[in-house]
């Protein structure tokens, strides 16, 4: 079984990739750059005009709705995978990723990025579903503005305290209703609910013939998936069963693509010595043992003179001094 390749393993540790790549620019923390690079623009149809055939419910049909936007993009992305091959999955997984970055961005640890999501899609679809801004310039704030409101415009996010369009709002709306599980809902106020739903579709959600290529092309979406899975448990009021076991099993499937680490080494390091450490135990009390069961009277005198257990870091212990540390 392919195991990550040093690309994904580096971006998951959260090291410098030395290329231009979109990985590159995730580690970076450039989510915008990817999110405006020409693979996402395929994968979202960014620049799609009326003259292109879809075999969904076209972005230019004035019936398109936010349940539309999943089938959209996945047929999307079987072009983009029909086109560059094998090697695109890379390319989506990152983007994919860059999609639940930015939703952490703007719900939990900034800083907010300038991009409305909807400014991805094709057609007439980013100025009918476009955002409202506030103010970044100092101003007094709105009567009644509570303290995460406070703290978002001192941090000069954009997005929290914006009244939004009928059409945005109905967007989003829709958007949290869909991320809802085990009929919990989702906070109701959770801003750009699109970025979430971007990542489920593009690691979450994809049909099984191009989850399962994915996963052999590059298994750390998986890996994605389940933060992705995470982010919208964070999001309900109470923890739905379905989601937890969604994301224990995707966690369980990306450890089997996982290559030997250190970590692992170091275990099988530990359970040598505790196997050692349980051997000399049982060579001291095993002769006690036996008295009792003869029903000999126990030479309690004595009983602390059994041999030492070794320590780990004792020069009696060759399994510690046998632990090498893999890249």
């Amino acid at each position: 079984m392919q195991t990550f390749n040093h690309t994904e393993r580096s971006v998951l540790l959260g090291r410098s990739v030395a290329d231009s790549s979109l990985e590159s620019l995730l580690v970076d923390g450039k989510y915008e750059d990817v999110l405006r690079s020409a693979p996402a623009r395929l994968v979202f149809g960014t620049d799609l005009d009326s003259s292109a055939s879809f075999s969904t419910v076209s972005p230019f049909d004035p019936e398109f709705s936010p349940s539309d936007i999943q089938p959209l993009i996945q047929s999307l992305v079987r072009q983009y995978v029909l086109r560059e091959g094998p090697s695109a999955w890379s390319d989506i997984t990152a983007i994919g990723a860059c999609c639940l970055c930015a939703f952490m961005e703007t719900n939990w640890t900034g800083p907010e990025l300038r991009l409305d999501p909807a400014q991805l899609l094709p057609g007439p679809l980013p100025s009918q579903w476009q955002e409202s801004h506030i103010s970044i310039a100092p101003i007094d704030l709105p009567e009644g503005a509570d303290k995460h409101e406070i703290g978002r415009r001192e941090q000069n996010r954009v997005y929290l305290g914006a009244v939004q369009s009928e059409q945005r709002t109905e967007l989003d709306q829709a958007l949290l209703r869909m991320l809802e599980a085990d009929g919990e809902e989702a906070y109701a106020l959770t801003p750009r609910p699109l970025y979430l739903h971007f990542a489920r579709v593009l690691l979450v959600d994809l049909p099984r013939e191009l989850r399962e290529e994915r996963d052999k092309m590059a298994p750390s979406g998986l890996w994605w998936a389940a933060r992705a899975v995470l982010a919208q448990q964070s999001l309900l009021d109470y923890p739905a069963q379905s989601l937890l076991d969604q994301i224990i099993e995707l966690f369980d499937t990306a450890r089997e693509y996982m290559p030997k680490v250190p970590a692992g080494v170091m275990l099988d390091s530990v359970r040598s010595v505790d196997d050692t450490r349980a051997k000399h135990v049982d060579e001291a009390r095993v002769p006690q043992l036996d008295k009792v069961m003869e029903d000999e009277p126990i030479d309690t005198e004595h009983v602390d003179d059994a041999a030492p257990v070794p320590e780990p870091n004792s020069s009696n212990s060759d399994a510690w001094d046998n632990v090498s540390v893999a890249d």
